[in-house]
């Protein structure tokens, strides 16, 4: 099933006149760092946790942003004395991004830990990523309709249509869909070019508030109910979604569109009188 909420609002449109972003990529993607769970190393059998693993403390903080990364997906074996494999899902900030990635690890004689590189790579290592931004120091006036942009690309020959969810939301309670019914969740897997090719697909997501608000928290997840050692060929590490930038803007209502189109031309029509 892969629509995760009725109504959900996508739009192509171009950036709207008099919109001043509130919310810029470059500080919304900081700071720098990843959720991805340790290995404990010295096993022989294969040892499987799917469980969603988030690193303490629980947020990282950079200016008035704090992210909150988890990653649920991990298996590792080893053999003794020659080293140990590890295959893990991991969600990661860094630079202007957000990165739903996975990566395989193989320490020591590879040719020696091929064996243990296949087992690991056959597990049922189901993979989940989850991350929430809070921005603090806003100024969210009710009933003021915002938009929020971002753009996703999905990996390189990676499978994406064996992921079985992926959505973007806004978890404040005050906060609803502006336009189809309300929703609060974006399909972006309903939306984003499925197959092994990458792809890359703008999103916007309009919303209101219904009381004034100093702080927004922003929820990107994704999950597969298939085998992370499916997502293509598993050797080193591979990016399964790339969110970037990202921005929110406030969308000018008709009749500002409309004073500002009026001003313009009346400006134009002065330059002229003075030509």
């Amino acid at each position: 099933m892969k629509t995760i909420a009725a109504g959900c609002a996508l739009f192509a449109v171009p950036t709207l006149a008099f919109s001043q972003s509130i919310i810029n990529s470059t500080a919304f993607f900081n700071p720098d760092y990843e959720a991805r769970r340790p290995g404990v190393g010295g096993i022989v059998a294969v040892q499987v946790n799917n469980n969603l693993y988030r690193p303490a403390p629980a947020g990282q903080t950079s200016g008035n942003v704090t992210w909150n990364h988890g990653a649920g997906g991990f298996a590792e074996a080893g053999v003794a004395v020659v080293g140990g494999v590890e295959l893990a899902a991991y969600t990661e900030t860094t630079g202007d991004t957000l990165v739903f990635g996975r990566e395989l690890v193989a320490n020591g004689v590879l040719a020696l830990l091929q064996p243990a590189i296949d087992a690991v790579v056959g597990a049922n290592v189901l993979s989940t990523w989850s991350s929430q931004a809070t921005v603090t120091g806003l100024s969210i006036a009710p009933g003021q309709v915002y938009e929020a942009r971002f753009n996703v690309t999905s990996g390189t020959n990676l499978p994406v249509d064996l992921l079985d969810s992926l959505t973007f939301g806004i978890t404040n309670p005050e906060v609803d869909g502006a336009t189809a019914g309300g929703s609060q969740l974006l399909d972006v897997l309903g939306l984003l070019t499925l197959g092994t090719a990458s792809s890359t697909g703008d999103y916007a997501f309009q919303f209101t508030s219904s009381a004034a608000l100093s702080s927004l928290t922003f929820s990107f997840d994704a999950s597969s109910a298939v085998s992370l050692g499916l997502l293509g060929g598993a050797e080193g590490n591979q990016n399964v979604l790339t969110f970037s930038g990202f921005e929110v803007v406030p969308v000018p209502e008709p009749s500002s569109l409309a004073l500002g189109g009026m001003a313009g031309v009346a400006l134009l029509i002065r330059r002229k009188r003075r030509s």
